[in-house]
Formats: C-alpha cells, sequence, structure tokens
C-alpha cells in the first residue's frame, strides 16, 4: 500500500546481528534519515529504515515491507530509543526522554537528540572515536579541535565537556548541521562553530592540535593529505570508519605520509586510530 509522492518511508528487514552495523552504516551512507534496530531473535535482528527513496531497500532485499510515513510519524522509533554509557565516563541522553535518576558518579551527561543524523554513539565507529577522544583529552590539554563529518555533533561536544575551548565542526550533509545545532544549544556548548562543509574543498589558514574525523575508510584516504594539513606542528589526528579488512592498506597509508600510530582500538570489524606526523 502506497500514497503517491510521501515525505518519507519506512522500511523493515530482518538481518543476522553479525551484519547489522555493517547494513546500518551502508543504509545511512545511501541517504537514510534514520535506522533503528529491534530484536527479533538471538541470532537475528529488524532493521526499520527511514528514507525518502522507496527502492532503497530493494539492494539488499527484494521483498522488503516498504510503508510510507506521515511527517509526524517518521520518528515512531524514538520511541523505544534509550540512554547509554560511552566510555568511562559519559553518559548519552536522548532529549526527549527524562533523565534516570542513578547514574555513574562524576559522568559526563551529554544530551542528544539523534532522529536525523549518523552519530549518536551507538555505532561502533562512533563509540571507538569517542573513547579515543576521551583517552586523549584526559591526558593532555589542548588549544583547539576540527570535527570533520561532525553528524549529530557528539564529538565536538565530548571535546568541550573535556575542556576544548575552540572548535571547528562542519559536515557536507545539511541535516547534519541542523541536528548539530540543535545538539550545541541542548547541552549549552558555547566553544563550538558548526558549518555546512567538505573534506574535499575546505580551507582554512588555522591549525588544530586535535582533528577528528570519523568518515568512510574512502574519504579518509582520498582526502589524507588534506586532514594531515589541518595539524599543529604538534596536532594530533584521530580516525574512525575503517573497516577492519583495510587495516593494511590504511596503515600503509599512515606511514606514507608519516604519521605515527599512537593508540589504536577495533570493535566488530571497525577500527580508529589516533595518530602523530613523524618530523
Amino acid at each position: 500500500m502506497t500514497k503517491e509522492d510521501p515525505s518519507y518511508y519506512q522500511s523493515q528487514i530482518q538481518v543476522e546481528k553479525s551484519q547489522k552495523d555493517e547494513i546500518s552504516d551502508y543504509f545511512l551512507n545511501a541517504g537514510a534519515s534514520s535506522v533503528a534496530e529491534k530484536e527479533h531473535d538471538k541470532n537475528s535482528v529488524n532493521l526499520i529504515i527511514t528514507h525518502q527513496n522507496k527502492s532503497l531497500v530493494l539492494d539488499i532485499e527484494r521483498s522488503a515491507i516498504v510503508i510510507p510515513l506521515e511527517n509526524s510519524l517518521q520518528y515512531n522509533w524514538l520511541n523505544n530509543y534509550e540512554g547509554f554509557y560511552l566510555g568511562n565516563s559519559i553518559y548519552i541522553h536522548p532529549s526527549h526522554l527524562e533523565l534516570p535518576q542513578s547514574l555513574k558518579k562524576g559522568c559526563s551527561i551529554i544530551q542528544i537528540n539523534p532522529k536525523d543524523a549518523f552519530g549518536d554513539g551507538r555505532h561502533p565507529t562512533t563509540k571507538l572515536c569517542a573513547k579515543l577522544i576521551e583517552e586523549f583529552l584526559k591526558n593532555n590539554s589542548i588549544e583547539n579541535c576540527c570535527d570533520v563529518g561532525t553528524g549529530t555533533g557528539l564529538l565536538s561536544i565530548i571535546s568541550e565537556k573535556f575542556g576544548v575551548k575552540n572548535i571547528d565542526a562542519f559536515d557536507n550533509c545539511k541535516n547534519a548541521i541542523k541536528n548539530t545545532t540543535e545538539n550545541i544549544l541542548l547541552n549549552k556548548c558555547k566553544h563550538i562553530n558548526c558549518f555546512q562543509g567538505d573534506i574535499e574543498t575546505f580551507s582554512t589558514p588555522k591549525k588544530y592540535d586535535l582533528v577528528v574525523a570519523n568518515l568512510l575508510t574512502e574519504v579518509i584516504e582520498n582526502n589524507i593529505s588534506s586532514l594531515v594539513n589541518l595539524l599543529s606542528s604538534s596536532g594530533t589526528l584521530i580516525v574512525s570508519g575503517i573497516g577492519k579488512q583495510w587495516k593494511t592498506c590504511i596503515e600503509d597509508l599512515f606511514k606514507t605520509n608519516k604519521l605515527l600510530i599512537n593508540n589504536q582500538k577495533i570493535e566488530n570489524n571497525w577500527l580508529a586510530y589516533q595518530l602523530s606526523v613523524k618530523y
């Protein structure tokens, strides 16, 4: 059942748990507004994909159920969305829910409206990046940071929570910047400048003590020199979004660009690195 020219569609497919992150990532990068998951059984989950292109889901399953949504129903999946701990001292709190009464003592609370952009902290690539940022900033005091492909603005907000006073955050997606702006206001952040931009064309005379890039492997590979050029002489680059299968290729790329691996993490076949330039 469909209507003519609906604003949004919702598609539901069943996938194995081992595939859910890869498939979720695929849909988000292909233009889906959101991907939520619902437990099916011990081995599989149902992925609920909200998008504007009813043919998008056919790339994976031709028999998917496609239901057009009214705008007011677009975010019904948020009803099952809950807060969670990210790293050792960060609690991600969905802004539409009440704050739990019992939280870890001393944890930083970050409010997020996750409805329209990739990067609410649940995906392994965002988790890994956030953990590297937390570890780095707990041991280092820096002046500024650049968040490339900011998504929801979560990584920028974490950076401010850990003391960074000058943060530039950009994304090539208009909805991401809209959502980032909302999240900045929710968290009363005062040191984040967000704007629409693309790493392929972004240019600035500024140099950053920390550059964070949670991007696709191909985007990192094609723009590694641009990322390195953003660094100050003692700057740190944190990259995430790299599939485990690209480990050898990406580490060879680091060597070619005189980047030292200072820290790295892996989760669910995803890699993240903390790097510095070797002089």
